[in-house]
C-alpha cells in the first residue's frame, strides 16, 4: 500500500509510495533523477512567471531530498548557478517582482547552507 493517505495503489518504491506518488520518495534516487529531468524540460525556456514560480517548486522540492543533494553534489552547484542568474537578471525584466525576488534570496541561502554542511561532512 501506498504511504500517501487513501491511496491503496501498490508501492513501487523502497519508501512505498506508488507510481502516482513515487515522486514523494527520498530513498529512489532513479526517481527523483527522472523527476527532475521531467520538471526542467516541461519549465524551459524560463520566459514567463508560471515557469519561474515551477522552477522555484522544483528546487524546493529538492531541498527536501538532502541525502539525494549529498550524493548529487555538481546538482546542488549548478542550482545556486542557476538562482544567481535569475537574481541578477530578473530586476530588468518583466519577470521581477519583490516576492519573486525573495523567494530567490531565500531559496539561494538555503541552498547555500546545505552546501556548506555537506563540504563540511566531506572534510571529515
Amino acid at each position: 500500500m501506498c504511504m500517501i493517505n487513501n491511496c491503496s495503489n501498490p508501492n513501487i518504491t523502497s519508501d512505498n509510495y506508488c507510481n502516482i506518488h513515487k515522486n514523494f520518495t527520498m530513498n529512489d534516487y532513479y526517481i527523483i533523477c527522472d523527476y527532475i529531468k521531467l520538471k526542467i524540460e516541461e519549465i524551459n525556456p524560463i520566459d514567463n512567471n508560471i515557469k519561474l514560480n515551477k522552477l522555484l517548486r522544483l528546487i524546493k522540492y529538492i531541498l527536501y531530498r538532502k541525502d539525494f543533494l549529498r550524493e548529487h553534489f555538481k546538482l546542488l552547484n549548478a542550482i545556486i548557478k542557476k538562482i544567481e542568474y535569475f537574481y541578477d537578471n530578473i530586476l530588468y525584466t518583466i519577470l521581477y517582482n519583490k516576492k519573486t525576488e525573495d523567494k530567490l534570496i531565500d531559496l539561494y541561502i538555503k541552498m547555500n547552507l546545505i552546501l556548506d554542511d555537506i563540504k563540511i561532512e566531506n572534510d571529515f
